[in-house]
Order: structure tokens, then sequence, then C-alpha cells
């Protein structure tokens, strides 16, 4: 049994050193579109806590879709029009895809340690209601963005293809 390890994550270990590069290359340029909108917001005379609660938003409605897109319990058709013997690598198709997506790009736009460091500037600021809103706001909204990406993603496949209902 300890062999069959061995051997199946040596196996794996090309996908782990892709996963990581993929990772870095949606990381980056997620935290690019958050610096790009913290940067809009700034000249726009805005507050940057909310260019943040914006990406968060936005973010978390993004991730919400791509984890039903990628959800393998949720069928489409195209994963049936794929070649038979190709239907192994669709899993691992989603993997990669996954880590730039969600792990990378997803997670580079949201961010909780800015959240939480924009908070206490507020606080230190004497601006307690405007802290509060910041997190509250964050969780709320993200966890409601996350339930709205998920419902559109999964309707508009039922849509199109009513037979998955």
């Amino acid at each position: 049994m300890g062999a069959f390890r061995v051997r199946a994550t040596a196996e794996r270990i090309p996908d782990l050193g892709l996963r990581c590069v993929l990772v870095a290359m949606g990381g980056a340029v997620g935290v690019s579109l958050r610096g790009f909108a913290e940067q809009c917001f700034e000249a726009a005379a805005l507050p940057g806590w909310e260019a943040v609660m914006v990406c968060n938003l936005l973010g978390s409605v993004l991730i919400g879709a791509f984890y039903a897109a990628l959800d393998a319990g949720f069928p489409r058709p195209v994963d049936a029009r794929v070649l038979p013997g190709d239907l192994p690598n669709i899993a691992r198709k989603r993997e990669l895809l996954a880590s730039f997506a969600m792990t990378g790009l997803l997670g580079g736009l949201t961010t909780f340690s800015t959240v939480s460091l924009d908070t206490v500037h507020l606080i230190e600021g004497g601006r307690l209601f405007e802290a509060a809103f910041s997190v509250l706001g964050s969780l709320l909204l993200g966890l409601a963005g996350i339930a709205l990406g998920v419902t559109l993603q999964r309707w508009r496949y039922t849509r199109h293809h009513p037979e998955l209902r």
C-alpha cells in the first residue's frame, strides 16, 4: 500500500509544479486588477476600503460561478462530448483551471488581509461605523456573492440543457 502511494504521488509531481505556476500567474493578474481598482477609486476620491469590498464582492460572485462550473457532480453535455480517451483528463483539466482561476486570479483579486488592515486603519481613525460595515459587509456580501454565482451558473446550464434539471 505504501509503494502505491509513493508512485501515485510521484505521478502527480509534474501537476504540482504546473499548478504552482498557474496559481502564480492567476495571482499576478488578480492582484494587478485589485491594485487597478484601488487606484481608480483613489482617483475618484473614494475610500480604498470600498474598492476592496467591490473586488471581494465581484470575486465572490465569480468564484461561486467557477465552483459551479467546475463541480464534477454537476453534469454537463460538454463532458459527454469529449473523446472517450480523454475522459480521465477532465478532472485534471478542472483542477488546473481551478488553480489558475479560483486560487490564483480570484484569490489575488479578493483578500482577507486587506480587509483586516483597512478595518484597523478605520478603527484607528475613529471611524467605527465604517469599520463595522467593512467587516460585516465584506463577509455577508461575499457569502451572498458566492451563492449568487453558484445559482446563476447552475441556472445557465439547466436553462440551455433542460435534460439536466
